[in-house]
């Protein structure tokens, strides 16, 4: 990211937004459902039906999940501290989650502009056998 720009949003910040939104279309539905029994029930009371409506609103918010999504995220940060991976903030704890490849850099690529590989792993879903992984020797620049 640029220096002052903006932080591109993460996968956990993405689903709990869509949560968020899920959830707060749920509670509206209901608090429109519930507000138009209300009116049907006893016209004459507006007031009773608009706190009742207020409070089934906010029932459904769930108050836990800040303090939910904190405390997994510190425990898998306490976890990686197990293994010797330190990790600045809780977004890099999520980050280091969903990684599946972690790809290190000795040979030169950023210094000499190249870059080569001894081997790579080619994972086929199709196979019956779920560890089963196939080796390909690659070839450098220097056998072609």
């Amino acid at each position: 990211r640029a220096a002052g720009g903006a932080r591109p949003p993460t996968p956990i910040n993405l689903e709990i937004h869509r949560f968020i939104k899920i959830v707060s279309g749920i509670a509206l539905m209901l608090g429109l459902i519930f507000g138009i029994v209300c009116i049907i029930q006893d016209p004459a009371d507006y007031v009773r039906t608009l706190v009742f409506v207020i409070g089934i609103i906010v029932a459904n918010v769930p108050e836990g999940l800040l303090a939910t999504v904190t405390v997994s995220l510190t425990l898998t940060a306490v976890k990686l501290g197990k293994v010797n991976v330190n990790v600045k903030d809780l977004e890099g704890v999520e980050t280091l989650g969903s990684t599946t490849c972690i790809c290190s850099d000795k040979t030169g690529t950023l210094t000499q502009n190249k870059m080569t590989s001894n081997h790579i792993y080619l994972e086929f879903s199709s196979s019956t056998d779920p560890d089963s992984t196939y080796e390909v020797n690659a070839l450098t620049s220097s056998e072609l």
